[in-house]
């Protein structure tokens, strides 16, 4: 089984070998002469516009588009403006909340530290009376009957009944005033907490307005994100329209005033006294890229080619010469008119100088540039290319050998 996959395989790699002599083959060829016919159908003039017509009420009702989209995300917001507004004043007034309940907590502290300086005095005249109570007792003077029999004579009665009269008024007094005077501390601060609690509600309300504002914010925001999208969406779609536009306005400029002449149908060698290929037309891998594409021309090299004329290959007009950017290096590209409503377009790259410009009318074997290697270029040589209906076809089949 292996020994036949062996054979299989060989066989392969002899034709793919087979192939590759047979490209090497066409490297150096030498033709002189022209003939060819190869119709494609091409976009005309008409087709062209009707697409720049089509685009252009594309790109109208995408502006209406955007406009209108821009008129809902400019209403939105300014919702999202006017909500923004009450969420500052509402944090405004939460703060302002915050910064009385701040000073009422402050309040019932000092509160507090008035009660318990009262409670303390209160404490300490209790004391006191009951030190002078006990004293009394002990000194067994702790009744009128005693104070009585205990008096020296009447005067001395008088005197001690009054003071035991006074100072029991005055401790009961005292007592009464401190009593009161906490009572009506602990009111005040039922007072500032009762304060306290109601602007406590009020800022809880407010905060919880607050949350309801900022879910509406974000409700519109999210809006506002996605109109916003929608609007770069469309915007970028109409950059996209007029690069379109622009591409086909330049193709209506090039067909309006391109060669509309008739195509004898004749090709000259566009290097003459050059005649080796160092490429052909076809599939390849490029070498300077090293990407496996379509070789869309051929290349005629040869020694101390460089700065040696490239000629017209047939009557016409030039509609480039430039350096093209795009690999071509310096460029000139022909118009040569139509034949049985095919367009004929030659191309010239790798360039070294222009001896025409856009616009000039050539004729066949006119010097149009110099050899030369701008652009992908490995070394100096003339990529030419024959084109119908702008798309490539090989060079090889319009020249006799």
């Amino acid at each position: 089984m292996m020994f036949k996959n062996i054979s299989v395989l060989c066989k392969v790699l002899r034709r793919v070998c087979a192939c590759l002599l047979a490209v090497c083959a066409l490297c150096v060829i030498s033709v002189p002469g022209a003939s060819f016919v190869l119709p494609v159908k091409a976009e005309t003039l008409e087709e062209y516009k009707a697409k720049q017509n089509q685009l252009k009420a594309e790109e109208s009702e995408i502006k209406t588009e955007i406009s209108r989209l821009k008129n809902q995300a400019k209403s939105e917001q300014e919702k999202k403006d006017k909500l923004d507004a009450q969420v500052s004043n509402t944090k405004r007034q939460i703060e302002n909340l915050n910064g009385q309940i701040n000073a009422l907590n402050k309040d019932i502290i000092a509160k507090n530290a008035e009660v318990a300086a009262k409670e303390k005095e209160l404490e300490g005249i209790k004391e006191l009376f009951k030190q002078r109570i006990r004293s009394m007792y002990v000194s067994g003077q702790n009744n009128e009957l005693e104070v009585i029999l205990g008096a020296n004579d009447f005067a001395d009665f008088l005197a001690k009944t009054e003071l035991l009269r006074s100072v029991t008024e005055n401790d009961n007094k005292l007592m009464a005033q401190v009593t009161e005077a906490i009572a009506f501390l602990n009111e005040s601060k039922s007072e500032i907490e009762a304060n306290k609690s109601e602007v406590s509600a009020s800022r809880n309300t407010l905060k919880e307005k607050q949350a309801e504002l900022d879910g509406q914010i974000a409700e519109l925001q999210g809006a506002i994100s996605k109109l916003d999208g929608a609007i770069a969406q469309e915007n970028k779609h109409v950059k996209e329209i007029e690069g379109d536009l622009a591409d086909i306005s330049e193709q209506i400029k090039n067909l309006s005033g391109r060669n509309n002449a008739i195509f004898e149908r004749e090709f000259k060698w566009p290097v003459p006294g050059y005649y080796s290929l160092s490429s052909p037309y076809g599939y390849r891998v490029n070498p300077v890229s090293g990407v496996y594409k379509l070789h869309a021309g051929i290349d005629i090299s040869g020694g101390a080619i460089y700065g040696k004329p490239v000629v017209a290959a047939a009557d016409g007009i030039v509609i480039k010469a430039s350096d093209t950017g795009d690999g071509y290096g310096k460029c000139v590209m022909i118009d040569h008119g139509l034949n049985n409503g095919n367009r004929y377009v030659t191309l010239y790259g790798h360039n070294s100088a222009f001896n025409v410009s856009n616009g000039q009318t050539v004729k066949a074997g006119q010097t149009i540039a110099y050899i030369g290697s701008t652009g992908n270029s490995t070394g100096p040589h003339c990529h030419f290319e024959i084109r119908v209906n702008s798309s490539p076809v090989d060079p090889m089949q319009y020249f006799r050998k």
